[in-house]
């Protein structure tokens, strides 16, 4: 889930899309920098409801692919959770199986029920580049690239006298 968790139409099994679903052509992929509005980085600050998007967010639609596909006969949970520095994806699953007294014992459980929880962190390197390319684009708009360039003047011609 994580490994396909940069495009929301790459196939689950193999981690193939469409070529029309690349991210840097028009209305494909899941553009550049959805994850400022739909993947709840907002929230964090306290901004969460500003920007709302159309339809459901990319990252219920995301859990819910997975969920849907692997559903019958296991129970899948898929969650997401968006850190400052980090983001991973969390998938449990849980089926009812049959299981001898003894076995219930040993697994200290008193059901049928049997649970794994997997998680993995999100990596992708283009959503790096692009994290530091935003970056980069709000240093130049806000002005800081000047302030920090008459600071290094500064400090250049202390040094050179």
């Amino acid at each position: 889930m994580a490994y396909t968790w940069n495009n929301s139409h790459k196939y689950l099994e193999t981690g193939e899309f469409d070529k029309q679903y690349y991210t840097g052509l028009d209305k494909g992929g899941d553009g550049l920098y959805w994850r400022i509005f739909d993947n709840g980085v907002l929230q964090m600050f306290g901004l969460d409801g500003v920007f709302n998007p159309e339809g459901d967010s990319l990252t219920f639609e995301k859990t819910i692919k997975a969920y849907n596909k692997y559903s019958n006969p296991l129970e899948v949970n898929v969650e997401y959770n968006n850190e400052i520095i980090y983001s991973e994806v969390v998938a449990t699953a849980e089926s009812e199986l049959y299981m001898p007294a003894f076995l219930k014992n040993i697994l200290s459980s008193d059901s049928n029920s049997l649970k794994a929880t997997s998680s993995r962190v999100v990596t992708e390197t283009p959503e790096l580049i692009r994290t530091f390319n935003f970056a980069k684009y709000l240093w130049k708009a806000t002005g800081l690239q000047d302030v920090a360039e008459g600071i290094t003047n500064s400090i250049d011609e202390f040094f050179s006298n």
